[in-house]
């Protein structure tokens, strides 16, 4: 998925040294999203620029509605099984070769955790809609 980042900024930070980053993005339908950077990655350099990345979709709620209090609202197509590979200049190392399910939205795929989808029983190849509480970032191409 690109996405447009509008800006990086640390997140824990102890004695100068940063834990961890927030990412202000827009993705391509001009759905604005926070990412947690809990990788480090430091996307600082690449703020007001167009980036490659692998995102999951962290503590989600399905909802019936394309309007929700609790977060952005990803609507897709549900489908298991993506394997994350190779492939990525960077990809976080907690995550390689971890089993994730995907939605395939309008601005890409996203991941979401299998215990998220059997939690909130989407079947596969159903059309959903989910609020996000957090997205983190697994992987990147720059």
């Amino acid at each position: 998925m690109k996405i447009y980042i509008e800006k990086v900024e640390p997140g824990a930070v102890y004695e100068d040294y940063i834990y961890d980053f927030w990412i202000t993005a827009k993705l391509s339908t001009g759905l604005k999203i926070k990412i947690f950077d809990h990788e480090t990655f430091d996307l600082r350099n690449f703020a007001l620029k167009e980036v490659e990345c692998l995102i999951v979709a962290a503590f989600i709620e399905k909802v019936n509605t394309l309007y929700d209090i609790r977060g952005p609202i990803i609507s897709g197509r549900y489908f298991p099984k993506y394997v994350l590979t190779g492939g990525w200049n960077k990809i976080a190392s907690s995550f390689y070769r971890s089993m994730f399910d995907f939605v395939e939205t309008k601005d890409g795929i996203i991941l979401i955790y299998p215990s998220d989808a059997k939690e909130w029983n989407f079947q596969e190849g159903e059309d959903i809609n989910f609020s996000v509480t957090r997205f983190d970032l697994i992987g990147v191409n720059i």
